[in-house]
């Protein structure tokens, strides 16, 4: 199965029509989620994206209900939302500090983690070096 999952700049840029990566975004979105396989969504990703759009400073902020409206139809449909599973949340907490993980980059690994766990094959980001220093495994980074 070809699975992609992504990252929360590349749903909020795919959504929000004026984003600077918008139109390299939408197109992306859009194929993935018309692919057999479908999209992979790390939960985080969807809570993240959720609170980026609440909390953008004005005019760009939406309000809680058009945010949770927009992220519900685009994400409903050939979708799997994945968490880390809870019987390996301490397997992944253990593993942080031996690979050199703090900071903000623990939400970066939990990302992958949900990616690899949902079967991704690739993992879609305009910030790859948030990722490059982590184990990506066979897991392929790419920008739309």
């Amino acid at each position: 199965m070809d699975r992609t999952a992504v990252d929360t700049n590349v749903v909020v840029a795919g959504l929000l029509s004026w984003h600077e990566h918008h139109d390299r975004a939408l197109p992306m979105l859009r194929a993935t989620l018309a692919a057999e396989s479908g999209l992979i969504l790390a939960f985080p990703v969807l809570i993240e994206s959720y609170s980026v759009m609440t909390r953008l400073p004005p005019p760009f902020r939406i309000t809680p209900r058009d945010a949770h409206k927009l992220l519900r139809l685009a994400f409903t449909d050939n979708t799997t939302i994945v968490s880390v599973p809870a019987m390996e949340s301490w397997n992944f907490m253990d593993d942080l500090p031996a690979a050199g993980v703090s900071g903000g980059a623990t939400y970066n690994a939990h990302i992958l983690a949900c990616a690899k766990s949902g079967g991704a094959i690739r993992l879609a980001t305009f910030n790859k070096r948030h990722f490059q220093n982590l184990e990506l495994g066979d897991l392929q980074l790419v920008t739309p």
